[in-house]
């Protein structure tokens, strides 16, 4: 089976991530309060994530990614037209569910085009714990990045330190649904210090 798995560039798995927030005011709702632990002198069950996902390759192929997560995290970003509990310390949601595509095209690298929801490529701030530097986040994300959009959007691979990444997208926090009075673009530049793009 995982002989098969690899063939078919699939991949499943998930993690679960928790934490204690300490407070000199007690416990409850912080009045000044940091993201995702917002909560004093409580434990909070943050996030359980299920991830499947097929990936894309050099050559024309296409993927997708389906991201399923649970927990207080999950209460605190919920889309406005999400599903499930809806309760201050537990929700659920997709974060992710798009398909990709990969076309060898114009560039060595090549141009990668997702459609669905999915993260906004913008900040360096993350929902999923793994992907964060710290356990909580900052104002300027929950407020300007907060993560995830339905829409399409595409990644120009324009050589091994620059990826031009530009779409259309249904606004802010978006469950397949629009947000406003119209879409919304982003249009974006990473300029990587190394061709591994680690940095």
């Amino acid at each position: 089976m995982t002989d098969w798995a690899a063939r078919q560039r699939l991949r499943f798995f998930g993690w679960a991530n928790g934490g204690y927030t300490g407070s000199s005011t007690g416990e409850g709702l912080l009045a000044v309060e940091p993201r995702e632990n917002r909560f004093g002198q409580t434990w909070l069950f943050n996030e359980a994530a299920f991830v499947l996902e097929r990936t894309l390759d050099s050559e024309w192929s296409w993927g997708f990614r389906s991201e399923f997560y649970m927990g207080a995290d999950a209460a605190l970003l919920r889309p406005v037209n999400g599903f499930g509990p809806d309760g201050e310390k537990f929700g659920t949601d997709f974060r992710q569910a798009y398909l990709s595509i990969h076309t060898p095209l114009l560039t060595d690298g090549g141009i990668d085009f997702k459609f669905g929801r999915q993260y906004v490529p913008l900040g360096y701030d993350t929902t999923m714990a793994p992907y964060r530097p710290v356990y909580s986040n900052s104002y300027a994300w929950i407020y300007a990045e907060n993560g995830a959009t339905t829409g399409a959007i595409a990644t120009l691979h324009a050589n091994p330190r620059l990826d031009v990444i530009g779409g259309v997208t249904l606004g802010v926090n978006s469950l397949f649904e629009l947000q406003g009075r119209s879409p919304s673009n982003i249009l974006r530049g990473i300029g990587w210090l190394h061709s591994d793009k680690r940095t």
